[in-house]
């Protein structure tokens, strides 16, 4: 369903000669993100287990004799690229978009049995080959299978043939398939956090399913076949996975784990608080997979697309709240983006060429401008601070 956001934004283009927007493809980002939890409940606590994963830890502290009784935890996740070897450089790239161009087609389960018969002779290869591997598995399920919450097809055999699932059906999927390309994959069980626009309003907390793999000579890396692939945000907060059992405290009869998640959820409910968060990641690349909007990590220092940035030119380079920049292709496809919490707007495009820059804050359009981005680039625009509308003469 088409929000009335989105058809705000498809008025406001057309009345500029724009094309609805649609969006589309991989953000490729980097940088860090940190998030900080009160939990005031000691079953809770215990059932929280210190996790370290390449780019991803979390770990529960006391917060000391001046607060008995209070826990907090700490979720930290680095956006570093997944290799940083520029020799793999020019077979990554011819790689990915081999990948990203057959991926995509398959509509059907005997299709997809067929590729993954293809892939599955290159098993047990590289890095780069599991990187592809999981991009490739992970925008397929993104783009053919759609997330319906109450779904009830968990199995992997299910969501494929009625491409509809949860996030447990997406996730069971996707893991069956990675293993399928002869990768060590698993689930992963926990909360997701998802914080409220109330000032002070304690965010929703629900259960959710995730996944992870492992990358050769680094380890397990997780990914979210809803939101991002190789990384997982600091609002993740692991409970179990497939191999690990639930941690909890030796005197405690209460199951754990996914024999009581209504349990587990009603005590988060009341006693997790979203203390602080940090987000200083940034988006450094534009990859044209999937058709679905994906977060991703980059695999090297390797840029495919290009990105735009843009900020204020003056004593402030902040953007104003409230600020929104809209790119349109010359197909009319085209996306927006809204100012981030440094008072920038960083727009990733996958495609070289052409692109309409349009940027307004609330209804007016500060800016419209033409460009021409080449493969690789990173442009800085920088713009002069709008001026307050004139009042109109009576």
């Amino acid at each position: 369903m088409i929000g009335a956001r989105s058809l705000a934004v498809a008025a406001a283009l057309a009345a500029l000669g724009f094309a609805a927007v649609a969006g589309a493809a991989t953000e490729i980002r980097a940088g860090s993100q940190t998030a900080v939890y009160e939990l005031r409940s000691a079953d809770l606590a215990a059932r929280i287990p210190r996790i370290e994963r390449a780019g991803f830890t979390q770990g529960v502290v006391t917060a000391g004799a001046e607060r008995a009784g209070v826990a907090l935890l700490t979720v930290a996740v680095s956006l570093k690229p997944v290799t940083d070897r520029s020799r793999v450089d020019a077979r990554v790239l011819a790689a990915l978009e081999a990948a990203g161009a057959t991926i995509s087609h398959p509509r059907r389960p005997a299709e997809l049995a067929a590729l993954l018969a293809w892939q599955g002779k290159r098993r047990g290869q590289s890095l780069a080959a599991t990187y592809q591997a999981v991009r490739s598995v992970l925008s397929w399920v993104r783009d053919e299978v759609a997330y319906e919450p109450l779904s009830r097809h968990a199995q992997p055999e299910d969501a494929l043939r009625e491409r509809v699932a949860s996030c447990v059906g997406q996730s069971n999927l996707a893991v069956a398939l990675l293993k399928e390309f002869g990768l060590d994959a698993r689930r992963v069980r926990g909360f997701l956090i998802v914080p409220r626009d109330e000032p002070g309003a304690n965010p929703e907390i629900r259960l959710h399913r995730w996944l992870e793999v492992r990358y050769p000579e680094l380890g397990w890396l997780m990914s979210d076949p809803l939101v991002s692939r190789d990384f997982v945000d600091a609002y993740h907060v692991v409970l179990t996975t497939e191999d690990q059992p639930p941690a909890r405290s030796d005197e405690d009869s209460v199951p754990a784990w996914p024999e009581a998640p209504a349990r587990l959820v009603e005590w988060a409910r009341t006693g997790l608080f979203l203390r602080a968060t940090r987000d200083r990641s940034y988006v450094v690349d534009m990859e044209p997979w999937p058709r679905q909007s994906l977060l991703g990590r980059r695999m090297s220092r390797l840029q495919y697309g290009s990105v735009v940035r843009v900020r204020l030119d003056g004593r402030s380079d902040r953007l104003p709240a409230g600020t929104v920049a809209v790119v349109v292709l010359p197909d009319g496809s085209g996306w927006e983006r809204s100012v981030s919490s440094e008072g920038a707007i960083e727009l990733g495009i996958a495609q070289p060429g052409p692109v309409r820059l349009g940027l307004r804050l609330h209804n007016r359009w500060l800016v419209v401008k033409d460009l021409v981005v080449g493969r690789g680039e990173v442009r800085d625009i920088l713009l002069r601070s709008p001026q307050p509308e004139k009042e109109r003469e009576t």
